[in-house]
């Protein structure tokens, strides 16, 4: 990821908020992924890679907000699986995610519950195979328990649908690009914070994710009747922000 893009990213929304009123805050950071993407007993990919995320809180009253939430990263991953002949592949591959959210918060201290709608993107390309594009839709529901400077979150995820794009005309021999419906799935997840300062606050952070998704509906691809199998998904994230 360019360095110019991140500073544009960060700089441009800071100058904004620095003359908003105090029932609102933008909180922006980087952070580093580390992914492992596995398909049991086909395939894995593996890597991690530096993201940026940000989320701006609008106050509702004095224990009601609403808050958007974007997240992107993008890089490399290590791909270890087999062509359909059983062929051995390991590639390297070239992919960046995207994740946005609109949550609903109610606050009562010290807890805040959340509730909302989320979508991920996740453009995958394996270079030497085929590209495929896959959306999750969800619905987020979160506790947070916030003890002085320390905060501790979980998450579980509702699934909303899904759907994986895989472009089967890459590999040629008459293949044609093909859509698999996901209908089942599931997300949860935790993270640990650390909140210090002010006027900028400073936020430190540790997240760990999992998705479980179940196996697709069939789909044909003009040569064979094909399926995205079951699989999952872990990400530990690293993370520094601030608050304004």
């Amino acid at each position: 990821m360019k360095t110019s893009l991140v500073l544009l990213f960060l700089t441009l929304p800071i100058v904004a908020i620095s003359q908003e009123s105090s029932n609102q805050l933008l909180v922006l950071g980087l952070t580093y992924s580390q992914m492992n993407y596995e398909e049991p007993g086909a395939m894995t990919e593996k890597g991690g890679n530096g993201g940026v995320q940000g989320e701006f809180f609008y106050g509702l009253g004095a224990s009601w907000n609403v808050s958007v939430f974007g997240g992107y990263w993008d890089g490399r991953l290590f791909y270890d699986g087999a062509t359909f002949s059983g062929t051995p592949v390991q590639t390297i591959t070239r992919d960046y995610i995207a994740d946005a959210r609109l949550y609903l918060n109610a606050n009562f201290s010290p807890f805040q519950i959340s509730i909302g709608y989320g979508r991920r993107f996740w453009y995958n390309d394996m270079v030497i195979s085929y590209r495929r594009r896959t959306e999750y839709n969800f619905v987020p529901i979160i506790l947070k328990y916030t003890s002085g400077s320390i905060y501790y979150r979980v998450e579980y995820d509702i699934w909303a649908g899904g759907l994986n794009r895989s472009h089967m005309s890459d590999t040629g021999g008459g293949r044609t690009d093909v859509e698999f419906k996901q209908n089942s799935g599931t997300g949860f997840g935790g993270e640990v914070g650390w909140m210090f300062g002010s006027n900028p606050a400073t936020i430190i952070f540790l997240n760990l994710h999992r998705w479980d998704v179940e196996a697709s509906e069939t789909g044909f691809d003009g040569v064979d009747l094909l399926v995205e199998p079951k699989n999952n998904t872990q990400t530990i994230t690293l993370g520094i922000g601030l608050g304004f």
